[in-house]
């Protein structure tokens, strides 16, 4: 509900120090006001315009003239294109930028940046289909030095662009990445594991070109790192043996997806003897699965909290209540029902 004027004469003119502003989905919102933001509101460390229409011109003014920002959210904001997001280069403080779903970002506008916000640690460019191509292989290379987290889901990004983000050493601050729905592969991933020693989530979902291969180099990963991450779901290529190579050499794994993947009761039973830390599983889809899995993980699992194995025709009421005696604080998804245990 709120209106340009609400923001212009309200708002920037009696909350001048202001250091936090949210106006997401604020649709209503023009130019007048964000330009009254620019102009007014020089303290702020924190903007979040997601979903606003917000032009090229908007982001221009403030790029110029609000350079504290440390977090900048402009996700779904669609009107948008490189020539705004270019100036958002001037703000070197910032820690945080959330481009997702911003369909006219591309690398070209990411390079400038890379190379003049070097204090960028979380970097959220999901969704920008125009992002991840040849020219990713700049940006990822040489840029942003201090990343932490980086999201590239469904995105252009292949294995020279993922190989291209370890091609000048080690990211040693890199602790989440997610290459969800991308054309990711076995060779790049091993190369990325075996740079990123401080790696605890990697997401790889939808990932086709991900194999048993890559099970061996999380496993290979998981032995010397703080692995505790991993996002396996609708990866065809991977079997049992894959997953118990990945539960023996992850032994602190606490969350664990492998939806719609060929996993048995043997690969379940696995995973619950090797991975004791383990609190969430989710395995719906996978047919193989039944009670062996159920009460393997009731044995082993301790500290398990959510596990979702619907799908699976193999689970009878007995294997749950024994979870449910042995394990009063997890939820279990059965068989497209919610089974509260308490």
């Amino acid at each position: 509900s709120l209106s340009d004027v609400l923001v212009s004469e309200v708002l920037c003119e009696r909350f001048v120090k202001l250091q936090q502003l949210r106006l997401a989905q604020c649709i209503r919102l023009g130019e007048p006001a964000f330009f009254s933001v620019a102009y007014q509101l020089h303290d702020l460390v924190l903007l979040d315009l997601a979903s606003c229409a917000l032009t090229n011109d908007c982001l221009e003014q403030i790029s110029l003239h609000c350079l504290d920002l440390q977090t900048l959210i402009l996700k779904g904001c669609r009107r948008l294109t490189d020539g705004g997001y270019k100036h958002i280069a001037r703000l070197k403080s910032l820690t945080t930028l959330d481009a997702s779903s911003s369909r006219e970002l591309s690398d070209a506008a990411l390079v400038p940046i890379a190379s003049a916000c070097q204090h960028i640690t979380t970097l959220l460019v999901n969704l920008c289909p125009k992002v991840g191509g040849v020219g990713a292989i700049e940006w990822a290379a040489s840029g942003f030095p201090r990343l932490a987290m980086l999201n590239v889901t469904a995105t252009a990004f292949d294995d020279a662009t993922t190989g291209a983000l370890v091609a000048d050493g080690p990211r040693s601050a890199l602790t989440s990445l997610n290459l969800s729905r991308t054309k990711v592969g076995d060779a790049a991933l091993d190369t990325l594991l075996s740079k990123c020693p401080q790696l605890g989530s990697i997401f790889v979902a939808g990932c086709l070109g991900v194999s048993d291969t890559s099970l061996q180099s999380l496993a290979e990963h998981g032995r010397s790192s703080l692995l505790r991450e991993v996002h396996l779901t609708g990866c065809g290529a991977i079997s049992d043996e894959g997953l118990r190579k990945l539960a023996w050499g992850c032994p602190q794994l606490e969350v664990l997806a492998i939806n719609h993947c060929e996993a048995t009761d043997a690969a379940i039973s696995e995973i619950a003897h090797g991975c004791s830390e383990l609190r969430f599983l989710q395995a719906s889809g996978c047919s193989g699965v039944g009670d062996a899995s159920l009460l393997a993980l009731a044995e082993c699992c301790k500290k398990l909290e959510h596990v979702d194995i619907r799908g699976s025709q193999n689970v009878s009421e007995s294997a749950v209540s024994v979870l449910e005696r042995r394990l009063p604080q997890c939820k279990v998804f059965v068989n497209g029902l919610l089974r509260n245990i308490w």
